[in-house]
């Protein structure tokens, strides 16, 4: 059975907010994801809003996306409790399916062999477009050349688009922020009315 999936935009403080939602979740023994928009540049503010924000006239947020079967709860302990923490629910959106940037280049023959097997076989639903064929080189006259030379023995790189369900999607890209060398932005949202 597939989970559904929300976005919630929350006001106040990120921190706090992350510390009463996890800390909620714990204490309740909820199960469910939880992904903070910190950990994953999921953050809209825009210029405007960061300048706002900066000199105190704008509203301070942070964006989580979580398991449906969460919400009645965590809306419930937010209205009961958050209001000592200065946090509120702005809005609730039913998530469809998400979709991120994908980039990566490294020297590194193991990293690129981690990188290889996590996306060569990515989770159910989940789609790499361009189909995942990462340019590699190889040169064996780049053997033993220091790594800051533009000489390497080994080079690969991918760029493309991950979608998908977030409950697949958001699992792949935690692991594959652990890589230095990857890079995901430009986060986009696909909602489903709730009807």
């Amino acid at each position: 059975m597939t989970k559904n999936y929300v976005r919630v935009v929350l006001e106040g403080n990120a921190d706090l907010a992350k510390g009463f939602l996890l800390g909620f979740a714990a204490g309740r023994g909820l199960q469910g994801e939880i992904y903070f928009g910190s950990d994953f540049d999921l953050e809209e503010e825009g210029a405007r809003g960061f300048l706002a924000h900066l000199v105190g006239l704008g509203e301070e947020h942070t964006v989580v996306v979580m398991a449906e079967a969460l919400l009645d709860d965590v809306t419930a302990a937010v209205a009961a409790r958050g209001g000592d923490l200065g946090l509120a629910v702005k809005k609730v959106e039913l998530i469809r399916e998400v979709e991120v940037e994908l980039s990566f280049h490294t020297y590194s023959r193991e990293v690129g062999g981690e990188l290889k097997a996590l996306l060569g076989a990515p989770p159910a639903g989940v789609t790499l477009s361009p189909p995942f064929s990462p340019e590699e080189r190889y040169d064996p006259e780049g053997k033993g050349v220091e790594a800051y030379t533009p000489l390497h023995d080994y080079e690969i790189s991918y760029r493309g688009r991950l979608s998908g369900p977030p409950g697949a999607v958001f699992p792949l890209a935690g692991r594959l922020n652990r890589f230095e060398v990857v890079t995901l932005k430009g986060w986009a949202f696909k909602f489903s009315d709730r009807s």
